[in-house]
């Protein structure tokens, strides 16, 4: 696929990080934009990457560890509530999305085939990267947490707060981090069994665990800084939204 000149992509050489805020973004633009930034890095000698930060309207996607039987209903009947599925390349199973739900999307180098400098980010590099960077997160919030046993997620008190799903595809990441901070809890009793939640348990949030509301830019703060200290960046970017960004218009369900 062709795709015109980006605007404001930094000069080959740049090794920093760019972080765009992108506030809530239906899950195909979200996925179209990190194809289309993969496609950008491609080709460059440099360590530039980019990372994303949303929330997505209600949906489900399935990667490739999961399977129906973790859906509590037929696909038609999440749709009949506006809630789409979508059967993605990444690892983990069923997650459900809704707004109050942090999304952390890494498009940056990875080595999939051998090492290429001395410390290469590989697949399962990255996937410690993002576990350890959410119980980090959970731990500047006073949350008492812990990684499960699997290493694909991050438990506390109540449940399941953050679960990992990345993908790597031309060297490039794709997917990431989901952050329960307070969504509706509707939405996975709704969708998902809970054995369908990565490390197996209940989904919660971490308003939940602390019993008290969690303000969102504290979060999006504390999980940037810990994101590209993991991925070894020194110099970060932040923006609010991007310039390729194309969004859709959805009916989103609302619980009664």
């Amino acid at each position: 696929m062709t795709y015109p000149f980006t605007p404001h992509l930094p000069d080959r050489g740049s090794d920093g990080l760019s972080v765009h805020l992108l506030g809530r973004v239906d899950w195909p633009s979200a996925k179209a934009l990190q194809e289309r930034l993969a496609f950008d890095l491609s080709g460059r000698t440099d360590r530039h990457g980019f990372l994303l930060l949303c929330e997505h309207p209600p949906g489900v996607t399935v990667g490739r560890e999961g399977s129906r039987a973790d859906l509590r209903c037929d696909e038609r009947d999440l749709r009949s509530r506006s809630m789409e599925v979508d059967w993605v390349a990444r690892g983990g199973g069923a997650i459900v999305h809704s707004p109050g739900q942090l999304c952390a999307y890494p498009v940056v180098p990875v080595a999939e085939r051998g090492p290429d400098d001395e410390n290469p980010l590989t697949p399962a590099l990255l996937r410690d990267v993002l576990v350890s960077a959410a119980s980090a997160t959970c731990d500047d919030l006073r949350v008492s947490n812990e990684i499960t046993p699997d290493g694909a997620a991050v438990s506390a008190r109540t449940g399941i707060v953050a679960e990992v799903g990345a993908g790597v595809r031309g060297g490039f990441s794709r997917w990431g981090l989901f952050l329960s901070v307070a969504p509706a809890m509707e939405f996975p009793r709704m969708a998902v069994r809970p054995g369908g939640a990565e490390g197996g348990g209940t989904v919660s949030s971490l308003s939940a665990a602390r019993h008290n509301p969690v303000s969102m830019p504290a979060v999006r703060s504390s999980l940037i800084r810990r994101l590209s200290e993991g991925l070894g960046y020194d110099t970060v970017h932040t923006f609010t939204g991007h310039p390729l960004l194309r969004r859709t218009t959805r009916r989103t369900y609302v619980p009664a």
